[in-house]
């Protein structure tokens, strides 16, 4: 589906929740033409967005000075009426206004990385309570679907585009988890910062969550479900300036961790370690069939 931008808008549909972007002057640059095409709505989707968010236009996808792994370059912090964004080239203040959360952002640079961080920022805050964004790739093989969590450069690109294995990419560099019912549902969104020509998959539980990292062996290991709840919360979208943030984050990620498996992972750039993957797969079932 292709983004139609009508009168300066886009809008894209992302783990159930509708973000619309209005463009300051109602001129949409050609750099928006193909933001997310995989995940747009058309302006009639829906008459109120979830979250709407007007900005500055968006002129490319440069991206200099990258931060060292594990850095971050933008904030944001949830206050008693909404959230404030905060990063080395914007701000904004988004208020819970009828249901939606609206907000304006401010930049000194127009670069769609930085629209992609306030919009991650922003979906983060709103399925509080109701799940968490993994900062996660994510790969389809052979109906299962595997989740690679991980500081930036750590591998988690590699492993969705590089080495899948066979398999088809889910996500690059974010993933919605869900409480849907008993289980976790995992959701594709398209926030990396690089342009993605992503294809959406559907809505899928995943087999496992894999916390990577490079070493000089393949090495995997599954966590008890505390160490995999504080994984899962150190890899996620979540900032711990609110005791209330921090106590329903941990709600959550200890919720997510007793249903989905959650291992640490070393790794060689080579496809062995889907063997060790798969190994684990058929010993988990072996083991909850009482073979």
């Amino acid at each position: 589906m292709t983004a139609i931008p009508r009168n300066g808008v886009l809008r894209w549909e992302i783990a159930n929740v509708t973000l619309e972007v209005r463009c300051r002057g109602n001129q949409c640059p050609e750099a928006w033409m193909g933001l997310f095409p995989a995940f747009a709505a058309t302006t009639g989707t829906q008459n109120t967005p979830d979250i709407l968010l007007d900005a500055d236009p968006i002129m490319d996808w440069e991206n200099p000075r990258r931060p060292p792994s594990g850095e971050s370059t933008w904030w944001s912090t949830r206050t008693p009426s909404g959230v404030l964004l905060e990063g080395q080239h914007y701000s904004g203040v988004m208020q819970q206004v009828r249901g939606s959360m609206c907000g304006r952002l401010k930049a000194d640079a127009k670069r769609a990385t930085i629209l992609a961080s306030a919009l991650r920022a922003c979906l983060s805050h709103w399925i509080l309570g109701k799940g968490m964004l993994l900062h996660a790739s994510g790969v389809l093989r052979y109906g299962r679907l595997w989740l690679f969590a991980g500081y930036s450069n750590a591998g988690k690109t590699t492993v969705a585009q590089e080495l899948n294995g066979g398999g088809v990419p889910f996500a690059v560099d974010r993933v919605a988890l869900l409480r849907e019912g008993t289980i976790p549902r995992a959701y594709a969104t398209p926030f990396s910062d690089e342009p993605s020509e992503l294809a959406r998959c559907a809505p899928a539980v995943p087999e496992a969550v894999i916390i990577v990292e490079h070493g000089d062996a393949h090495d995997l290991r599954r966590l008890v479900p505390a160490s995999a709840a504080s994984q899962l919360i150190h890899h996620s979208s979540w900032n711990w300036q609110s005791k209330k943030v921090m106590s329903t984050a941990l709600e959550t990620a200890g919720w997510i961790a007793e249903r989905v498996p959650v291992y640490a992972m070393t790794f060689l750039k080579d496809e062995g370690f889907w063997s060790l993957l798969d190994a684990t797969v058929r010993d988990s079932e072996v083991a909850d069939n009482g073979v």
